[in-house]
């Protein structure tokens, strides 16, 4: 008779194993798909970051200003969301603006491999997602996402990126917005990333 029960506790606790393994298994399949979903962002700016633009725009009485996070090393691969934080100091009238994002400069290994205008046209094509053009009530402030993205192929190297906020909803590129072009010059301010390998 203790053979029987000793066998039914055996097979009890072969099942309680079996069904605990499954459910581990399960469980950090589900964690590492959450984690994978959540680490496709590493370089994000944080809520802090861009109010701290507001406050340094609002004292220094610029018009543009970036919010970066803290972190400026990159990856190959990775990706982040920056912020370009717009003033409009008139009173009355909404003010159309265009942002226009360009590489201003390559430092370190990328700059010894090639030129910047050699490099411009995929960093433009290929890193920055964002919204040109939009639109500041009077007296207010807008916030223009900036996603970027250093593709797997990325030589190593620092970027400085210069951003440009143009007067008028139609100055779609750097040229239409310098000195001397069609659309005056609202503001700007620049930032950069360090890719390593």
């Amino acid at each position: 008779m203790k053979k029987k029960g000793a066998f039914q506790l055996s097979l009890g606790l072969i099942v309680i194993v079996i069904f605990a393994v499954v459910l581990l298994s399960l469980a950090l399949a589900w964690i590492q798909g959450v984690f994978v979903d959540v680490g496709g962002l590493t370089h994000t700016v944080t809520q802090e970051g861009i109010d701290r633009i507001i406050r340094e725009i609002q004292a220094s009485g610029e018009n543009v200003g970036v919010a970066a996070p803290d972190l400026k090393t990159w990856k190959k691969g990775d990706a982040g969301v920056y912020q370009i934080v717009v003033r409009n100091t008139d009173d009355v009238s909404d003010l159309a603006v265009t942002a226009n994002i360009f590489l201003e400069e390559i430092g370190g290994y990328v700059g010894s491999q090639t030129t910047v205008a050699a490099i411009q046209n995929q960093v433009n094509n290929d890193w920055l997602t964002y919204s040109k053009t939009h639109s500041v009530s009077p007296r207010g402030m807008s916030q223009v996402k900036l996603a970027i993205e250093a593709p797997l192929g990325t030589t190593a190297g620092i970027y400085w990126f210069k951003v440009v906020v143009c007067e008028g909803a139609f100055a779609t590129s750097y040229q239409t917005c310098i000195i001397g072009g069609t659309h005056p010059i609202h503001g700007d301010d620049g930032f950069f990333i360090e890719i390593v390998d």
